[in-house]
């Protein structure tokens, strides 16, 4: 009983080490990458399709992405160490480990893309609840909310995420980008400046939603 207590102990008292070097080791580069709007934007929305991909919270999203990383430097480090002990190179050790930090990062991406792939297809009748609810209450908020009560899973995650940074009292107008961003389609990104039309004073927007909905039928 003794015994077992000290394992666990041991465990945690490892796994709180682990995470000690894991934050030591990502924070440099987690301030270089959310200081540089362009690498920051990227990580920022592979979070957000990973979150909607895999149906988590941002979160959790987040740190599944960070632990990624941490791996891929650790791998490429291994790669160079070993490749170096036999080569006596530093410039193909250092190709070779980024090559596999590439070819690690392409497949984790493509796998991401592959579900939200899936995804696309459910965004149309999204679209069309939205307008159904619209033509009825004539309320963005109230047809927004509505897509979010009556579609489930991913697509439901999408507009509640969305919805909570719109009303949240952060920028609406990043709010639907990143939704658009998050679907990467061209209907999205429709959609998302209809929203954002409606965000300003312009008033009615059914036709331009019915218009959308016209042209996803004809596709």
């Amino acid at each position: 009983m003794m015994t077992n207590k000290k394992s666990k102990l041991k465990v945690r008292g490892d796994n709180k080490e682990l995470k000690r070097i894991k934050n030591k080791v990502l924070l440099p580069i987690l301030e270089k990458i959310n200081s540089t709007e362009r690498l920051n934007k990227y990580y920022r929305n592979i979070i957000d399709r990973l979150s909607v991909a895999d149906c988590i919270s941002l979160e959790m999203s987040k740190e599944i992405i960070d632990d990624f990383i941490f791996k891929n430097i650790i791998l490429a480090g291994a790669v160079f160490v070993i490749l170096f002990f036999f080569l006596k190179t530093i410039l193909i050790s250092f190709v070779f480990a980024i090559s596999a930090v590439y070819i690690s990062g392409y497949h984790k991406i493509n796998n991401i893309s592959k579900k939200m792939k899936i995804i696309e297809f459910k965004f149309p009748e999204a679209v069309q609840v939205f307008y159904d609810e619209y033509m009825v209450s004539s309320n963005v908020r109230n047809s927004l909310t509505h897509v979010s009560d009556k579609t489930k899973g991913s697509i439901q995650l999408l507009f509640e995420t969305m919805i909570r940074r719109m009303y949240s009292g952060e920028d609406s107008v990043a709010a639907i980008d990143d939704m658009a961003e998050t679907m990467n389609i061209f209907y999205a990104y429709a959609f998302a400046e209809i929203l954002k039309l409606s965000l300003t004073d312009v008033g009615d927007i059914s036709k331009e939603i019915g218009q959308l909905i016209k042209l996803m039928q004809e596709d």
